[in-house]
């Protein structure tokens, strides 16, 4: 869900009750996005868990736990793909949960697409992004 503090909510399945992780940005004023993400155990919220920098539209970012990186999305550039704009390659460190990044990934295109479709409609949009009980990748 977004709110005026732009702040995303991550449910596990349909149990909007039970949050995993919350998504804020970093700032208010951002050339490139940056999320701050803090799980559903980090209760005070004044050190980050995850950090995302990049940009959906670039088809780029990288998902930092502290100072390491542990998965970056990046474009894949083919002939082919270059057709096609949508085809992009995640690398996810091993230990790394692949459905936590799928869902970060997902929050940040949702942004993205909020961004290219209402402009400063931002704070009057609503979503609930959801993680679902198994993700196969």
């Amino acid at each position: 869900m977004i709110s005026m503090h732009r702040r995303w909510e991550a449910f596990k399945g349909d149990k909007i009750q039970e949050i995993v992780f919350t998504v804020k940005k970093s700032s208010i004023f951002q050339l490139k996005t940056a999320l701050d993400v803090f799980l559903v155990s980090n209760t005070d919220q004044k050190v980050r868990d995850f950090h995302v920098e990049g940009s959906y539209f670039d088809r780029q970012c990288t998902i930092l736990q502290g100072d390491r990186v542990v998965a970056e999305m990046k474009r894949e550039f083919t002939m082919r793909n270059e057709l096609l704009k949508n085809r992009f390659a995640v690398m996810v460190e091993a230990g790394v949960d692949c459905a936590f990044i799928v869902a970060l990934v997902i929050i940040l295109d949702e942004i993205s697409t909020i961004y290219e479709t209402s402009g400063e409609e931002l704070l009057k949009e609503q979503f609930k992004t959801r993680i679902g009980d198994q993700m196969v990748l």
